[in-house]
């Protein structure tokens, strides 16, 4: 079975400390979950960006789930539940998911507590001088 790993954060959450923390996470993860660990993510920069460029050098197998604009300012929203109703139905299949929050804002704050209304585990990490995912 796979573990699918969804991260979350903001647009604006980069530089070095982030890209360490990533390192450190999917590393971690990867000896943990070998080759069945799969990251999502929705291909927006900040946190989505250092998450797939993480995977990528360290290959891990990851999916990307783009937001479609063309549907108006609530794209990222549909986008982000979207991404934890298929985690629900990966769950039911056997698989384990999580989801991994580092800071962000408004949409990190919907996706983590969509994914926590759907009952699926949220881990938050902080990063020292980034702010906490708010609403």
């Amino acid at each position: 079975m796979a573990h699918y790993c969804l991260f979350t954060g903001g647009r604006d959450t980069i530089g070095p400390d982030v890209e360490e923390a990533m390192t450190d996470i999917l590393t971690f993860m990867q000896h943990f979950y070998g080759v069945g660990l799969r990251v999502m993510h929705g291909a927006a920069r900040g946190v989505d960006n250092i998450a797939s460029v993480t995977a990528d050098r360290l290959g891990i197998t990851q999916r990307a789930f783009p937001a479609d604009w063309g549907r108006g300012k609530s794209a990222g929203i549909i986008r982000n539940e979207h991404m934890c109703s298929l985690l629900v139905q990966w769950e039911q299949l056997g698989h384990s998911v999580e989801v991994i929050a580092l800071p962000g804002g408004r949409g990190t704050a919907h996706c983590s507590r969509f994914a926590e209304q759907l009952g699926l585990s949220v881990t938050h990490i902080p990063i020292p001088g980034y702010g906490v995912t708010s609403d």
